[in-house]
């Protein structure tokens, strides 16, 4: 009998295949020129601290412009 090839996801290893891929496109903003690293360091903690601001109304908004467009 053939075994299927599982998907990560359905293996479970989700988090593997993230981290790789977050690894691969931090590695990849690292060496363009158009990322204000102290920006993003700024951002980041704000976000890890949890002040980091959310208009839900703006989100939901950008959200139903995206699918509704592709």
């Amino acid at each position: 009998m053939l075994q299927s090839q599982a998907t990560p996801a359905e293996r479970g290893d989700t988090d593997d295949v993230t981290q790789a891929t977050m690894s691969a496109a931090l590695e990849a903003l690292r060496d363009s020129p158009d990322v204000n690293s102290d920006k993003v360091a700024h951002m980041q903690a704000l976000i890890a601290s949890g002040d980091y601001p959310i208009d839900n109304d703006d989100l939901a908004g950008a959200m139903l412009g995206f699918y509704r467009n592709n």
